[in-house]
Parts: C-alpha cells; structure tokens; sequence
C-alpha cells in the first residue's frame, strides 16, 4: 500500500497570512482595538489642554478684568458644595477614594476663602492626603477600578495641573512662549482654569457609585480536619 505524506493542521500557522501578511494584521486588530478602547476612556483628561486653546481665544477677544474677581467669588460656594456630597458619600459608602476626595476639597475651600494660613495649610493638607493614600493604597487600587469616575478625577487632576503650568508661567516667552501676549493673558487664563477644574470636581462629587464599598475577600487558607483513625 502506498502512504501519502500528510501535514498536521498547526493551529497557529495559517497558509493564508503567509501569502496575504494583510490577513494576520486583520486577525491582531481585535486586540489592537481593544487597548485603544481602553485608552479612549480616558478622553475626559484631554479637556485640560483644549480648555486652554479656548480660553485663550476668549481671553484675546473679551476684556477679561474682572475675570479673577468673580472667579473668586463663585469658587468657595462650588468647592463647598463639593465637599459636602464627598462627604455624604463617604459616609453612607466607606469608600476610601470618597474619603480622599472629601479632605482634598476641604482644602481647596479653605485656600478659596483666603483667611490667614491657608497657604501653608493647604500644603500640609497635601502632605497628609499623600502620606494617607499610601497607607490606603491597596484600599485605593480597589476603589479605584470604577474607570467611569476616575477618569473624571483624573480630568480634574489634569485641570488643576493645567492652572498650576500657567501660573508658573511655563507659557510665557521666557520660556516656552506659545501664548501670545501671556503677560497680559495668564491671570485670566489662570483663574479660567482653575474654576473649570472647581467644575470637573463638583461634577466628580455628582457621578460615581453610592454603594457601600467592600474589600475583596481575602483568600482562607483551607485546613483539613483530622481524619479519624
């Protein structure tokens, strides 16, 4: 009898992408796709660099004296409101990122209200909410899986930062010079930024999760009982 050669099937080799390479691109999308998905969710951070272009486009066309004064005065009402829902959610969830975001908008009304010490009082508020989320960090990590509304803590972040650059003048033409006319535009720039990071943070108090937080289980170690002899 005579035997034919037969070739195995490999299930990781496929004639069809050695011919046609286009193929085992199309079959690595999915994944490719799924991780940018995953990056995609995190659009709301890009609101701090965009909030910027537009501010700038405002702040070049309307007089914006006053901009710091009315600033300042809406800011302490929209960081206290925050504060008071972080804390009812706090309270009624034990969430530990709940209770992170209450101490830190806490502090930022404090510094809104402008009373003496406030300044190096926000600085050791900082100082003790970072010492805090180390302590807490397996806590945090767990209550931090909720992307929905972390990614809009992270926008919030993001604002802030963006305030903080402008108020260094990074901008300026001594340095960077990519605003035209900083001089006369980064205190407005400045305060804009910073109440839409006041907005982003309120807004942050709103959304979220009121369940009541829960560790995960950690695994018990199984002991077997003595068998009778």
């Amino acid at each position: 009898m005579l035997y034919w050669p037969t070739v195995k099937n490999n299930p990781q080799r496929n004639p069809q992408n050695e011919r046609y390479p286009v193929n085992q691109i199309a079959n690595d999308t999915p994944g490719n796709a799924s991780k940018i998905s995953k990056c995609l969710q995190w659009w709301p951070v890009l609101l701090a660099p965009l909030s910027l272009v537009v501010l700038i486009f405002i702040a070049q066309r309307v007089d914006t004296t006053y901009a710091k004064v009315h600033s300042e005065s809406v800011s302490p009402t929209i960081l206290g409101i925050a504060t008071a829902i972080f804390a009812l959610r706090a309270w009624r969830t034990r969430n530990p990122l709940y209770m992170v975001l209450t101490g830190l908008a806490f502090a930022f009304t404090c510094r809104e209200i402008h009373f003496v010490g406030t300044t190096r009082g926000v600085r050791v508020a900082l100082v003790i909410l970072v010492i805090w989320c180390i302590h807490w960090r397996k806590r945090l990590r767990q209550a931090t899986r909720n992307v929905s509304h972390v990614r809009w803590v992270a926008a919030a972040a993001a604002m802030y930062a963006m305030s903080v650059i402008v108020a260094k003048r990074v901008f300026s033409e001594k340095h960077l010079g990519m605003i035209p006319n900083e001089d006369a535009l980064h205190i407005p720039l400045e305060e804009g930024l910073e109440l839409l990071a006041h907005l982003l943070l309120l807004l942050t108090s709103i959304m979220g999760s009121w369940k009541l937080f829960k560790l995960d289980n950690q695994p018990e170690e199984q002991t077997s009982d003595p068998k009778p002899q």
